[in-house]
Formats: structure tokens, C-alpha cells, sequence
């Protein structure tokens, strides 16, 4: 099994038949404490991906985060075709592990077509490559944050404003924050993983601002989240290697829950996707 540290994304997002309509993803570490959630969606949208025909993409995905699963063993995706229609193509997806199913994911494929045209507009912010780097803007930080942003990661990350931990230390509590993603260069024109490059990275950050609301900063000492489920709608097609903004928003908090929306632009400012993230949010006790 590769090295997390030599594990590209685009291997990361590959899927290998194991059987009829079942795949397997690999596991990128071992000894990590977790498997991360963008790992889970992006290879059941891949696996999913895999018994449509070529030129039909998704539109729609719903998953449910079941279980935590072990980062020990691999994860398989056991993919169901519910309807294929002239327009519209369903699956449901299964990802199990011995300890049983860990996600379940309903995804929506559509056959491309003409029609009406409408979108909201991209909001007015920096450009990214005026923005400092993720390890230039945690570095002050990183003793005080959990070991999963210390680990390589295959999305780059800049931050407009103040990041979570920064807005906390500074007495921010704002129910917004706006970041520019972009995956690591993916060797592929193919539509499939670039759209599950993009739900990989969509789970990244979208909790953030629900921290900052509450002037968490993501310290280990204030917070404990975890998702429970996750729903995005894809728009238009982009390269998930290219500059993608993410404009996000915590509408909700209550009963141990926080619920936020993220809207994702290409930089020439083309709505690529809406997402919707409900997760477990808690303060230690």
C-alpha cells in the first residue's frame, strides 16, 4: 500500500472491480487515526461512475455517514442500479467494511442537455495567488490543532479573511467563510474524477464556518465534529485542478448539530456546484 505522502489523488480516487457493479478503493494510510469523508464520497461517485455510459455525468449525490471506518482495512462499494431512464440515470451506492456499511449514497446521473440558463453571481473577492498558502497561514496554529492539518493534503487551501483559528484568537464569530480550492494537477480529462475531486474537496472546510460562529477555531479543547450526512448538486463541469472558489455559510447550530452550505464557482465565475453538509458539532465535556 503507497505512503499517504506518495498517494496522488487522482490514484486516490480510483476504484478496482471486484465483482459485479463491486468495487474497492485502497486506503492511502494506514495508521491514520480516521478515514477521511472526501475519501468515502469521491471513490462511491467513482464506483457509482462506472456502470453509466460515457458522457453522462452526475447532477445530484445524498450520503449518509453511517459509521466511522477503519483506515485498516479496505472499503467496498457495492453499487446499485435502481432506474436507467433516456434522461436520468439512479444508483445507490453501499460502502462496507466488516464492521458493516460505513455510507450509503444515492447519486443522479443526467444526459446533458439545452435548456433554460440561470445562476447567482459569483461573489467580488481576491484574487488566489495574491492569498498566503495554507502552511504559511496555520503555521503559528500548528501546535494547537489536531494532527489532520498537519498531514500532506492533495487540495490546496487559501483562505480569503481570517481562518478559523485566527478569527477565534481575534474575538471574530461570523457565520461565513470564503476559500479558493484547488486539487493537485490530475493527469485526466475525465469528467468522473474530476467531479469526485471536487466532493473530495468539498467536505474539506464547508464546517467552518459553523467553528466560527461559535469562535471554536477548531481547537481540540472546544470542538468535536463529525459528519452525518452530505448532499451536492454539480451545475456545471470543472477542472477540479484549476482555482475554485468556495463561498460557504452556517445557516443552523442547535442539539449537537450544525448545518452549512457551500457554493463553489470556477474562477471565470461559472456556478460548478451547491453543497449541503449536516454534522455533528460538540464541545467537550
Amino acid at each position: 500500500m503507497p505512503d499517504k505522502k506518495q498517494t496522488s489523488l487522482f490514484t486516490l480516487l480510483q476504484v478496482i472491480s471486484v465483482g459485479e457493479d463491486l468495487f474497492q478503493g485502497i486506503q492511502p494510510d494506514l495508521d491514520a487515526q480516521r478515514v477521511f469523508g472526501g475519501q468515502l464520497l469521491g471513490q462511491a461517485l467513482v464506483a457509482a461512475s462506472e456502470t453509466v455510459e460515457a458522457g453522462i455525468h452526475p447532477h445530484s449525490t445524498h450520503a449518509r455517514f453511517l459509521r466511522a471506518p477503519s483506515p485498516k482495512e479496505p472499503i467496498s462499494y457495492q453499487v446499485i442500479r435502481m432506474r436507467d431512464g433516456s434522461s436520468y440515470f439512479n444508483r445507490e451506492v453501499r460502502a462496507e467494511q466488516s464492521m458493516g456499511t460505513v455510507l450509503t449514497m444515492s447519486i443522479s446521473f443526467h444526459r446533458s442537455e439545452s435548456g433554460l440558463e440561470h445562476s447567482t453571481t459569483m461573489p467580488v473577492v481576491p484574487d488566489p495567488e495574491t492569498l498566503q498558502p495554507f502552511n504559511i497561514q496555520i503555521a503559528p496554529y500548528a501546535d494547537r490543532l489536531s494532527q489532520w492539518f498537519q498531514r500532506p493534503r492533495p487540495i490546496e487551501v487559501r483562505y480569503i479573511g481570517h481562518p478559523p483559528w485566527e478569527a477565534a484568537e481575534r474575538g471574530e464569530t461570523v457565520d461565513q467563510s470564503q476559500v479558493w480550492m484547488r486539487a493537485e494537477k490530475l493527469d485526466t480529462d475525465s469528467p468522473a474524477i474530476h467531479a469526485a475531486a471536487l466532493i473530495y474537496a468539498s467536505d474539506m472546510v464547508i464546517l467552518d464556518a459553523a467553528v466560527m460562529r461559535h469562535g471554536l477555531g477548531w481547537f481540540p479543547e472546544k470542538v468535536r465534529a463529525a459528519s452525518l450526512d452530505h448532499g451536492m448538486w454539480f451545475h456545471n463541469q470543472a477542472r477540479a485542478d484549476s482555482w475554485i472558489l468556495y463561498d460557504q455559510e452556517c445557516l443552523w447550530t442547535g442539539n449537537g448539530r450544525a448545518l452549512a452550505t457551500g457554493s463553489m464557482y470556477s474562477q471565470d465565475g461559472r456556478r460548478v456546484a451547491t453543497v449541503i453538509q449536516e454534522a455533528v458539532l460538540r464541545q467537550p465535556r
